[in-house]
């Protein structure tokens, strides 16, 4: 679905346009395309007042209630508003199967997973919102999905010279791979332990460039990923997950 189109938009075929872009850009990347057939895809129209997504603190009447923050690329959408659409237009009720894609009209190149873990409480599954901006979910928006569905987390550094902290790092072993979360990053580099190690020596990934990397999750050190570039890490056309 997407924030910030007007009736005009969606019968002069625009807010079709976008849904369908969006769609095939979802599917545009493995493992999603050979395995599109067990999807169910469907959009659901929603009609906002303006046809713009602004700041949170300027006056914007959308459906979904996109917003953001000028110093940052967060943004933020009304969940229960989602939720409500979902329930009422689209009769679904399995939300822990379920992952939404908004794209919101906005030129900014910004983008965000909204992860609500409901319904089961199994995580590995769990309800999502990825938001992305019009201008770019071939990329962005992509990414947002890898968190979304595939529960990947980011392996991109931010700080370069710092080291995971401890607590994270329990974290991520005793609460997050369990449930089925960041299972693209580890913090051990033993081959034999790490968590697609088995992945290290199998022919069939010969070519993929898989190994062990150090950095992922923000951090720069104590914590690695399973290749050099992919769309968790570095968002532009040309990487895959």
């Amino acid at each position: 679905m997407g924030d910030g189109f007007t009736d005009r938009l969606l019968a002069n075929g625009t807010y079709d346009k976008v849904m369908r872009l969006a769609q095939d850009a979802f599917f545009s990347l493995e493992p999603y395309k050979s395995f599109r057939d067990y999807f169910t895809c469907r959009y659901i129209n929603a009609v906002s007042k303006d046809e713009r997504v602004v700041d949170w603190y300027k006056s914007h009447d959308t459906a979904l209630g996109v917003g953001f923050n000028e110093n940052s690329a967060v943004l933020d959408v009304n969940a229960p508003t989602v939720i409500k659409y979902l329930q009422e237009k689209a009769n679904i009720v399995d939300m822990d199967n379920t992952l939404v894609i908004v794209v919101a009209n906005i030129s900014e190149r910004r983008g965000t997973c909204h992860m609500y873990p409901l319904g089961t409480g199994l995580y590995g599954a769990g309800f999502a919102v990825a938001v992305g901006a019009l201008c770019d979910f071939q990329d962005t928006l992509n990414h947002e999905c890898g968190h979304g569905f595939a529960k990947l987390a980011d392996e991109y550094i931010s700080y370069p010279d710092k080291t995971l902290p401890q607590s994270s790092a329990n974290s991520l072993k005793r609460t997050d791979h369990p449930k089925g979360w960041w299972k693209n990053i580890d913090v051990t580099d033993n081959p034999s332990e790490i968590l697609w190690g088995r992945f290290l020596s199998d022919p069939r990934y010969a070519s993929d460039d898989i190994g062990i990397f150090e950095g992922g999750w923000l951090y720069g050190l104590g914590v690695y990923r399973p290749s050099e570039d992919s769309m968790m890490r570095t968002t532009y056309t040309g990487y895959g997950f």
